[in-house]
């Protein structure tokens, strides 16, 4: 179904599922009773009875005409555990069971503590012994202070160690990039690894290219700097170059301000304030609960949760705890939980709610989730990304999640504890919409899709990402991009998307990425500009891919990468650059390309080459260079010239009437219908929450 009549139908089923008509009303407040009857003037206390009211109601007779709202009056709910519902608490489709923000009114499900009591003593910092800390009991690797993450002490405070060699293991591979090295231990440089006495509670933050892991120790040899792991990593150590890594939470990375240290046996908190913050007034809180909310179906035995609806709510403060053996990912933080997880979750809402202070991901749908909407949030804040959709795993056609929508969110500010959260993230599974989304300031890939290398059939398939305005992604790692692929997609479209300043100084990172066996993909209208690497890179082995109608522009390391792909179309775009390449490599191989109507222009009044040919000789060179149909010549009906954009030095890339790219087809991009829709506040958010907090970088 196209993404217009896929997105009109969730509507409808929006305003459906929404209908007031008579609803029944409970209504819970911090300061009610669970003894109360859950009226307006006298309401319950806790969501746990509101929920179970509803059970006894369904029990007594049926969920009435128009469902049951529970409203939740304004205030602070804590939460030591999460509000669990299971397919006993379902609503239907004419009936469904709404928790509510009364009103303008601000619920809050809170998962921290707040914490008092610290004292000034030597040196500026300022310390409190938490006695549920003790012995390991409560720990938190994230602190609040007036509602600003500090950060957990570190060494170095600025920039990176790097490892200095491999430590050899006998059971390594004997051969190829990783011969001999060990998973388990690698060499440190004198002096940035000490045989600390808190050692247990210390751990590394390791990263390289598009992963991250957090290792934890179990043994230093001062003569030797040889670092043994608690745990193996997943990868051979260092990995590729030098890995670089910071320390994290030993004694003596407590060292300027901003930064927390939690010694985990005795309970002593310490911080350093940053300047202007007086921690005998200040909010100070750290997370205790994992996870606030859960959808807890059973799609494999039938058991869904259906027509449950959460609107206007606040879901504030996630805790993660680091495994004693460490964590180590393979790729888009996929194996971090979410403060919110549904599984088995049909025909499900959340709309105009806040997810903020993680330290994971925000909402996962799981296995079994259908059908189920993300609208309106503001989602930031965040230890890891912000949406997943879906398993990494091919699951059974009947548990697969699929035909989810994710709309009209602003997803920002993440990757402070696992920096490869991304900002939505689908995996196996298909029939997905993202669209009208702002996605920004993460340290990896705006919008990650499919989780399979290689073009074999893996359950992904007709997902749409449209009218998404990502930017100021890949701000720390490499290899993504605003939009990143994996394996065989039929029917999947990128389409109507603005894509801007991606990547880092040093980075490679690009605005569209078709990474290996990215197939049957359409790229369409999309506009993507100032990348630190390239505009679009299609990967080994990707193949039947149409990139048409986009603007691509100021790629710094070349416009499109489509060496080794083949069988792909390159059609109807415009590409405009300076000081960089065209294509990415001077030669290709033999696979065949079809590249045709396009509008090249130079800004930096340099020779234009095509893979390294002049336009005379590119234009001589076959489509198809070997087999029996050889096809027609390169860019047949392209042309180098100005495309006249409205004002390129303030990337305004409307065209002006006259442009030469209206003869070849090309048809213009509504800049207007990219990003968040709705009211003029909602639209300027993410300008004013940029100026709060950009990613932790």
């Amino acid at each position: 179904m196209p993404y217009h009549r896929r997105i009109a139908s969730w509507l409808l089923w929006t305003a459906i599922a929404c209908a007031p008509a008579s609803a029944s009303e409970i209504f819970v407040a911090p300061g009610g009773n669970d003894s109360n009857p859950g009226t307006k003037e006298m309401p319950l206390a806790t969501l746990e009875k509101a929920r179970d009211a509803v059970r006894e109601l369904k029990r007594a007779g049926g969920l009435p005409q128009g469902g049951v709202t529970i409203y939740l009056r304004g205030g602070e709910y804590p939460r030591s555990e999460p509000l669990v519902l299971s397919p006993e608490d379902s609503g239907k489709v004419d009936r469904p069971v709404s928790f509510a923000a009364y009103q303008d009114e601000k619920p809050v499900l809170f998962g921290g503590r707040r914490i008092t009591g610290l004292k000034p003593c030597e040196d500026g910092v300022w310390q409190a012994t938490l006695p549920e800390a003790k012995g390991g009991g409560w720990v938190f690797r994230t602190l609040y202070v007036n509602g600003t993450r500090y950060t957990l002490a570190r060494s170095p405070n600025h920039g990176r160690y790097r490892m200095a060699g491999a430590v050899p293991d006998a059971d390594s591979p004997q051969s190829g990039r990783d011969a001999g090295k060990s998973k388990g231990a690698f060499l440190a440089a004198p002096g940035t690894i000490q045989a600390w006495p808190d050692l247990a509670t210390v751990n590394l933050k390791v990263w390289n290219s598009w992963w991250t892991a957090l290792l934890t120790l179990k043994h230093v040899n001062p003569a030797t700097d040889v670092v043994e792991l608690a745990g193996p990593a997943r990868r051979t150590l260092p990995n590729n170059e030098l890995s670089p890594f910071i320390v994290e939470n030993h004694r003596g990375a407590l060292d300027a301000p901003g930064e927390w240290q939690l010694d985990r046996v005795s309970g002593l908190l310490r911080i350093i304030p940053r300047p202007g913050d007086d921690l005998s007034r200040a909010e100070i809180l750290a997370p205790v609960t994992e996870h606030l909310l859960i959808l807890a179906g059973e799609p494999a035995q039938g058991r869904l949760v259906e027509h449950v609806q959460f609107r206007g709510l606040v879901f504030r403060c996630s805790n993660w705890t680091l495994p004693p053996e460490g964590h180590d990912d393979t790729q888009a933080a996929v194996a971090v939980g979410a403060v919110i997880e549904a599984t088995g979750a049909r025909h499900c809402l959340f709309e105009g709610c806040e997810v903020a202070q993680t330290d994971s991901y925000a909402i996962w749908l799981r296995s079994g989730s259908r059908d189920c909407a993300v609208r309106h949030c503001h989602i930031h804040d965040l230890g890891a990304g912000g949406v997943k959709i879906g398993e990494s795993l091919c699951e059974r056609p009947e548990v697969r999640a699929g035909g989810n929508c994710v709309h009209n969110c602003l997803i920002h500010n993440g990757g402070h504890v696992h920096g490869s959260g991304v900002g939505v993230w689908i995996g196996a599974c298909s029939d997905n919409l993202v669209t009208h989304n702002e996605i920004c300031d993460l340290w990896y890939t705006g919008v990650s899709l499919g989780w399979r290398w290689g073009t074999t059939l893996n359950g992904t398939h007709n997902n749409h990402i449209t009218h998404n305005h990502i930017h100021h992604v890949m701000q720390r790692l490499d290899d993504g991009g605003g939009i990143y692929s994996l394996g065989l997609q039929p029917q999947t479209v990128l389409a109507h998307n603005h894509i801007h300043d991606i990547g880092h100084i040093h980075g490679k990172a690009h605005g569209i990425y078709l990474d290996e066996g990215s197939a049957g993909i359409l790229v369409e209208s999309n506009v993507i500009h100032d990348t630190r690497s390239g505009i679009v890179r299609l990967q080994v082995g990707t193949s039947s891919n149409i990139i048409v109608n986009n603007i691509c522009a100021f790629g710094e390391a070349f416009q499109v990468d489509m060496e080794v792909a083949r069988t792909n179309i390159f059609q109807n775009n415009i590409v405009c650059w300076q000081r960089a390449k065209l294509f990415r490599y001077d030669k290709w191989p033999n696979y065949e390309k079809f590249i045709s109507q396009n509008v090249y222009w130079r800004t930096d009044d340099e020779p234009i080459l095509l893979a390294g040919h002049t336009w005379d000789e590119w234009r001589a060179i076959r489509q198809t260079p070997t087999g029996f149909y050889k096809g027609a010549t390169m860019d047949q009906g392209s042309v180098i010239a100005d495309p006249q954009f409205v004002d390129l030095a303030r990337r305004d890339f409307h065209l002006k009437p006259t442009s030469p790219a209206y003869a070849r087809g090309f048809q213009p991009i509504d800049m207007d219908a990219i990003g968040l829709t709705g009211e003029g506040a909602w639209r300027s958010l993410p300008a004013r929450a940029r100026e709060i907090g950009r990613a932790h970088v």
